[in-house]
Order: structure tokens, then sequence, then C-alpha cells
């Protein structure tokens, strides 16, 4: 970078460099590709946010936003050793040091047991990247050995690096960014063979989604091993990464002088109470690992199954090496589509990217992606369109004809009405949501045809009740409600290819579709067809009132946070103002077939 020389002493080692190039963020994003929705799939955060423990500690705390907080954190030191004696009883207080995120206490460590120019510091490569920036501040030497060619680690290579000279080494289990975990006895063995002029930190960031702690951890060894640390945070399991608040169980002497040179309030009170409360929230904590858990292994399985070559993760990520595109590609692909998600490049590992594990929707959101990047995904079609504009009937018929299945939303919200009852409109959201993680639904071909199931029962003519559509005019203005079903419709897309009529199948259910209907028409338009549809059916009904039923709809709709009568940028619009309905199914047949061959 060039920049004017100054007349001031600049070390010289820090002369070389380079400031932090941030990523774009999420508002930038959205500004860049017209994207009103982006999700962070690229910073191992935890999906479901912070404990609402440590959230309400926050709350009821900020009124000491203004004292200093107490100097050495002693309230959190002591929540740490009482919750970790609890399976470790020969740790002490006098072991523990929190600092501002691990980030500070890796600076501190090369500050306290480095002597610039003649220290050296040993450590894998690829590995986390402040190892080896913060031994550069120090003007430490760096000394690393390569990862085996399937991420292992090279103990006997890393033994060999270590002489007299040599003041730390790292290990991070598990490792970032592959996600492997050490083999603990290996890691034993190799700390057991270094020289006690260097300490071994054990960096365990991420050893809560690992498993059995005694079976991955080296903490238990800790009393017998005079020269290792191990460092954990906040920031992931516990959902804190913005609060910056990580801690060492080290030796007394070395947590001693931690303390003596650390800035005397470099953890703020919110930051303390949060803590302090997250650990007491054992519920959440143990969420968060069975999530992390059960997601990773169905996006590994997904991501293998695409042709990926997927790496065993013990962490909340998955590094994979995408076959069907480059890296890079796929990263720009993703995030066009407000998919953020980490390319390994800085790691020098060009070819890899790391996906942190988000939220159900989110990986879903992510996973459908890739199906459709390596060719793989369900041919879907939406329409969107206003009111009375002949969707449903069109849909049906054109489902149909491409031998796929129809999607019948409407009676998911009347299916979803009927079971919910109109009390629902009473509940909480936390409560919504509760309600209907024992919901399902399902496509089933029966024959010739697909029948739609809800809970296992096939849904038939109950919902075609006046009661029926009454519930569902009122449940689906709960956003919870649309939500729900939202999620439930594209959960259905992942296992069927279909055609989907609505407002927002196109715009916020199936926006990558590669098939986008919006079916328009003016007003007078609708309302003749619908009174045409009504009285062939025997139904007396005014032509003016279904018109002014039809305005009236047309604005409460434009008035949503949503426009549904806004398309999707990429929607082929059609305006049936002029056709007949065979005149728009051939309309949309056509724009099938030329997609379907490619030829977009």
């Amino acid at each position: 970078m060039d920049i004017k020389k100054s007349t001031l002493p600049i070390c010289e080692h820090i002369q070389s460099f380079e400031p932090y190039v941030a990523g774009l963020s999420i508002d930038e994003i959205k500004e860049k590709y017209q994207l009103e929705h982006v999700i962070k799939m690229a910073s191992n955060e935890n999906p479901f946010g912070s404990s609402k423990l440590a959230q309400k500690s926050m709350a009821e705390n900020v009124h000491n936003a203004f004292r200093y907080p107490q100097a050495g954190n002693p309230k959190l030191v002591k929540a740490l050793a009482a919750y970790y004696r609890k399976k470790y009883p020969f740790l002490t207080e006098k072991q523990i040091f929190v600092g501002n995120g691990s980030d500070e206490i890796i600076d501190l460590l090369f500050r306290v047991l480095t002597i610039p120019n003649k220290h050296n510091a040993v450590m894998f490569k690829p590995c986390f990247g402040l190892y080896s920036t913060q031994a550069k501040v120090q003007n430490c030497e760096i000394r690393t050995v390569p990862l085996k060619e399937d991420f292992g680690f090279d103990f006997a290579g890393l033994r060999a690096l270590v002489d007299e000279n040599t003041a730390l080494v790292f290990v991070t289990s598990p490792d970032n960014p592959s996600g492997r975990l050490a083999d603990r006895q290996e890691l034993l063995a190799f700390a057991k063979s270094l020289p006690e002029t260097c300490l071994l930190v054990v960096d365990e960031a991420y050893v809560e989604f690992a498993g059995n702690e005694e079976d991955c951890s080296v903490l238990a060894e800790l009393g017998s091993l005079k020269n290792a640390a191990v460092m954990r945070t906040f920031s992931k399991v516990y959902g804190l990464a913005g609060m910056r608040v990580g801690y060492i169980f080290a030796p007394e002497t070395v947590a001693d002088y931690l303390w003596r040179i650390r800035l005397p309030f470099s953890i703020n009170v919110l930051a303390q109470e949060a803590a302090v409360c997250a650990l007491e929230d054992e519920e959440f904590k143990q969420k968060t690992i069975a999530h992390t858990v059960s997601e990773r292994h169905k996006m590994a399985k997904v991501l293998a199954e695409l042709g990926c070559m997927v790496y065993p993760s013990h962490s909340n990520f998955i590094m994979f090496k995408p076959l069907f595109l480059s890296a890079k590609a796929l990263c720009q692909k993703l995030l066009e589509r407000g998919i953020i998600i980490r390319s390994l490049s800085s790691y020098g590992l060009d070819e890899y990217v790391r996906v942190s594990i988000g939220t159900e929707e989110e990986n879903r959101m992510f996973l459908t992606a890739m199906r459709e990047f390596a060719g793989k995904g369900n041919f879907i079609v939406t329409i969107d369109g206003p009111a009375g504009v002949g969707k449903s009937t069109l849909a049906k018929r054109l489902a149909k004809h491409l031998g796929i299945a129809y999607l019948d939303t409407g009676a998911m919200y009347r299916s979803l009405a009927l079971h919910a009852g109109a009390g629902v409109a009473d509940l909480s959201d936390a409560e919504m949501r509760e309600m209907f993680t024992a919901y399902s639904y399902a496509l089933k071909k029966e024959d010739d045809q697909y029948a739609l199931y809800f809970n296992g029962k096939k849904i038939g003519e109950e919902i075609r009740t006046e009661k029926a559509g009454r519930l569902a005019s009122v449940v689906a203005k709960i956003p919870e409600v649309r939500k729900a079903l939202q999620k439930f419709q594209r959960e259905i897309g992942e296992e069927t290819a279909l055609v989907a009529e609505g407002r927002d199948m196109g715009t916020v259910v199936f926006p990558y579709a590669p098939v986008k209907f919006f079916l328009d028409a003016r007003p007078e338009v609708r309302a003749k067809r619908r009174y045409d549809e009504l009285t062939g059916k025997g139904q007396q009904e005014k032509y003016e009132d279904i018109l002014q039923n039809i305005i009236a709809r047309d604005e409460q709709d434009r008035n949503r946070a949503a426009d549904p009568l806004a398309p999707h940028e990429n929607a082929i619009i059609v305006d049936t103002s002029e056709l007949d309905i065979e005149g728009v199914f051939q309309e949309l047949v056509r724009h099938c077939q030329i997609v379907a061959a490619g030829d977009k």
C-alpha cells in the first residue's frame, strides 16, 4: 500500500503490514444486488443469536454502562471456575484469564512469552490468521508445517520445528478452517514431548460441537501438563461474538503475568454480565449443539451427493471443495442470491470454501441454490399475480401438461387454519412457532395425480367449507403463519418438481425458480372472468360487487410491506387482458419449453 512516508519512528517490521480489508456489509450487498434479504453463513456465528438469559442480563445492566467494570472481572472468573470445577476439580481461579475475545489473549501471550528477534512461534499451515499476525507485531519468528493432504495434523513435523528458542506452539482443535478434530492421544503425546521452555496453546473455540468433551478436549490433563494451556470463547456456542469474551486456562504464572499487562477494563460491564448468564443457560447451549450436529450431518450429506469434496467437521461449519464451479465463482453466485459464505483464499486454499451452519431455513436456502448450480434442482414454475387473473386454473392445467405436481397453496392455508383455529391469532410469535413445529406437509403421487397431505393425513373436502375459508382469511394475515407455510412450501419444492401459484411464490417462496410468471389483467377483465365463473356454477353475484372487491383487494395488497403485486425482477410478465384462457395457457407452455431447452 502506498502511503506518504512518515517522519515518525514507525517500527520497521510494522511498515510491511497491510490494513484489514473487510468484505461488503449486508446493507451494501442488498444495495449492490438489489436484494431484500441477505443471510450470512461466513463467520461461524450462532444461528440462534444469544441466550435469552444473556440478553436479559444486558438489558438489566445497561443502566450501569457509565460505570467502569471491576478490574480483573472477578465475577466472571469465579463463574468460570465454578462451572468447570464440576468436571475438573483441580482447576483454580488463578489459572483463569479472561480477555476481550481470544484475540486479546493471543496478543498478550506473545507479549508475555516472546522476546522480539529471539523467540519463535510454531503452528500449522493453514491456521487461524491471528497467530501469525500477532507474532509479526511482536517481531517473533513464525515457523509453520503444512497440514497433511487430508488436513490431518502432522505432529511429528510440528515437533521438528521446536527448538530452544520456541516460546509458543499453537494447535487448533477442532481446526479452522477444516473443522478437523485432532486425535486426543496424539495431541497429548505431542504435548508431553515439548520442552518446558515453551507453552503449548490448544485453541478449543469449537470444541463444544465436537462430541463428548472428555474424548475431544485436553482440559482434563492440565493438572499434569505444566506447560500447556487451553483457550476457549463465548463467541460460538454461547452466541456472544459481538460482546468479545474469551478465556484461557493456563499455568498460574502465565495467567498472573497476563493479568499484570492486560488493559484494566478490556471486558465491559455488559459483556461480563452476559457471559456469566450464558454459562447458566445450559438449555440454550444444548439446543445449539444438537441443532449444529444434526444440520451439519444433513448439509454434508447433500453437498457430497452434489459432487462436492466434503471434509469431516467437528465444528459449526463445513469446509468443502466444489467441483461443478470454481470456489470463487460459487462465492460470487451465492452472493448475488444474498447468501454469504467464506472463500478460503486468504488461507491459501483457493479451491475451497467454508459455510457456517445456519438456521434450518438458511441451510435450506443454501442447499437449494447449490442444487441448482449443480444442475440437480427440481423444475419449479411459479405463477403470481393479482386476484381474479386465473392463476389457479392455469397452474393446475400447466402442471398436468408438464407432468409435474400442482401445489395447492390455498389448501395449505385452509388446512392449517382448520387445525390451528381462530385462537392462533391470540398466541405470541414464539407460541405459534412452537405449535408449527408439530405440523408437516407432503405431496404424494397417487396413480397419475399428486395429493396434498397434512400431518400424514390426506387433505379432502373438509377444507372447501365456508368456515375453512373464513378461518384461512384470518390466519393468512398473520406473519408467522405465512412464514411457516412458506417454509413448508419450500420443503415440498426440495422433494418435488411443481407448479405453485399465489401472490408471492416467485418473489418470496421460490425466488430462484427457473420459470417465474406474473399474470396481469385490468380489474374490469378480472371481474368479468370471476363473474362468468361464479354464474356458470349457478351462483348469484353482481358484477359491480365483484369489481369493487377486486379493486379493494388490489389496494390492500399494495399497502402491504411486501407488495404481492410487484413481480420478481426476472419474472415473465404476461398481460392477459386481451387473451382468453387458452391463449394464456399456450403462452405459459411456450416459455416453459424455452427454459427447459436451455434457450433463455
